[in-house]
Parts: structure tokens; sequence; C-alpha cells
């Protein structure tokens, strides 16, 4: 699950393993239900619910819910539901699209798991989003889907201006050695404070004071 920042964050996440039943038709009932809370509830339940598989028409309960409903909450854990069953890719995709960031960020995680022919295109798109975690769970999502390329890693580390998001990207740059790889690590260290280093020190392996200065040096670190 993606948590939010702010709000209800704790109470959600809390939240998981309390459903008030564990029946897929009782659940999927209540996701009909007046009040937001007790939908978003049902629709929790239901992600500890889809692991064993749920019903086509959970399934369509579910995207319906995705598209339509009006609380935020309901829309993200509906998603997370759906990718957990691995099932309604045209709703977590159109999730992507909605105005709520952390709908969206849960939409780029789902979408890794059902993925879909154009599941990398779309969380390519995603790598451009306004919104930090947006574009952190659209760089996750496209390594899982074995989609994200070299270039669009320097891309993220020299470019996003989102820590998580540099993190992941350095993580991943130290299983890609190379010229061009050195080039953006060694930048990264010799244009941020020492406290803000972090992954790119690790990657490259040497302490906070002594920054290689040759790729040599790089390739030995990442290769031994």
């Amino acid at each position: 699950m993606t948590h939010r920042t702010e709000g209800r964050d704790f109470a959600n996440a809390s939240a998981r393993g309390r459903a008030p039943t564990d029946d897929e038709s009782a659940l999927r009932d209540r996701l009909d239900a007046d009040d937001a809370r007790e939908r978003a509830d049902a629709a929790l339940g239901l992600v500890d619910r889809a692991g064993s598989g749920v019903t086509p028409e959970t399934v369509d309960a579910l995207g319906t819910r995705v598209r339509t409903d009006p609380d935020a909450d309901v829309r993200q854990f509906a998603v997370e539901a759906l990718g957990v069953a691995d099932a309604g890719a045209a709703a977590i995709a159109a999730a992507l699209d909605d105005d709520d960031a952390w709908v969206r960020a849960e939409a780029a995680v789902a979408l890794s798991r059902v993925r879909g022919s154009d599941a990398a295109d779309r969380l390519r798109a995603a790598l451009a989003d306004d919104a930090g975690p947006v574009r952190r769970n659209a760089l996750i999502a496209l390594a899982k889907v074995g989609a994200i390329t070299t270039a669009e890693l320097h891309e993220r580390l020299r470019e996003d201006p989102h820590d998580p998001v540099r993190e992941y990207a350095a993580e991943w740059l130290g299983e890609r050695p190379g010229d061009a790889t050195f080039d953006v690590l060694t930048d990264r260290l010799h244009h941020v404070p020492q406290g803000r280093r972090g992954v790119a020190q690790q990657v490259i392996d040497v302490p906070v004071t002594d920054v290689p200065t040759s790729r040599s040096e790089f390739a030995v670190a990442v290769d031994p």
C-alpha cells in the first residue's frame, strides 16, 4: 500500500486485517454504502481477500469504485485490491490519470502486478507525473517489469527533485556499471551536501570525503 503523508494514514494502515467481514459478497455490497468510511473499509477488506482471488462481479464493482467514487481513499484501496487480485487492468490504467496523486501512485504499483501489453508505456509516461511519489512508484514498477533503461535511470538521478526517486535510481545504477553511470553518480556526489549523498555514495563505495575521480576506481568498486 502506498501511504498518504497526512490525514488518515495511520488509520488506513491499521485497518488492514480488521475488515467488518471476510465474506467477499458482503464486502462487495458495502462498496455501495452511503458512508465513505464504510466503503473504504470494504475496499481494504477486499485487499486482504484479493490474494485468494475474487469473482468477476467483485472485479467489476472495484473497477466502478476506481472510476466513480468521490472519495480518494476508496479509489486508492480499490486500485490496490485490483492489483493484488491481478485483475481489472483497464480500471487500474485509468487510475493513472486520477486527480489524486496517491491514487495514481497506487495505480503504478498495481499496474506492475497486472501488467498488460501497454503497461510499460503507461508507467513510462508516469515518470513525468507532477507528484514525486507517483514518479517513485513508476520507476520501481518499470524496474519490476524489466522495462527501465539505463538512460532513464541516469535522467532520474540527474534531474528528479524527489529524493526517493533519485535514491532508487542510484541503487539500480549500481547494477549497471559503465562510463556514463560513473559520470552521473560522481556528478551527483560533487553537487550535493555529504549528508544527502545517500545511495549514490554507497554504490560508488568510497568514504564521503573521497569521491572517485576516475572511472577505473568506480569499476573496481562496483565489480570487485
